[in-house]
């Protein structure tokens, strides 16, 4: 492997996120994304809907078919430039029995734009791109982890 770069590194993990906004509408069935680059795979049926307020931090009032469905919000930031009464939104079906809630929130559309909405995407995609071959032959590589007392 060659020589590492924090300005490389940097570069990359910026246009990473930039592929993941755009990619994660055709993420969940494993097709190459409009652009040709590969797509993160979402294992969940994904459903389209309509944002209606969120309560707090965590759910979101969602209407998926005409139905009010509380969904989990995958990202705790404020988002409110994003979430707005009226947008369409992207929700993982996840149907467990173990949930509290069916759905997960996983993108919202801002114009043009498909905004990820899935904080742990960004860590996913990039295990799936490094496995891949992403910056070459990786002789090991591991998920995030504690170190000492650090996250």
């Amino acid at each position: 492997m060659g020589t590492f770069s924090w300005d490389s590194f940097f570069i990359l993990a910026t246009n990473f996120y930039k592929l993941i906004a755009i990619t994660v509408s055709v993420a969940y069935n494993n097709r190459k994304s409009h652009d040709g680059r590969y797509a993160m795979k979402y294992t969940e049926t994904i459903v389209q809907g309509r944002f209606l307020d969120r309560p707090n931090r965590f759910i979101a009032h969602i209407e998926i078919d005409g139905n009010t469905e509380i969904c989990h919000v995958k990202n705790t930031g404020r988002c409110r430039e994003l979430l707005q009464p009226g947008a369409t939104v992207y929700c993982a079906d996840c149907q467990s029995p173990a949930r509290k809630t069916r759905y997960d929130l996983i993108a919202v559309q801002k114009g043009e734009r498909l905004i990820n909405m899935d904080s742990q995407a960004p860590n996913e995609a990039a295990y799936e791109w490094l496995l891949k071959g992403g910056l070459g032959e990786v002789e090991q590589l591991r998920r995030e982890y504690t170190h000492g007392d650090s996250r």
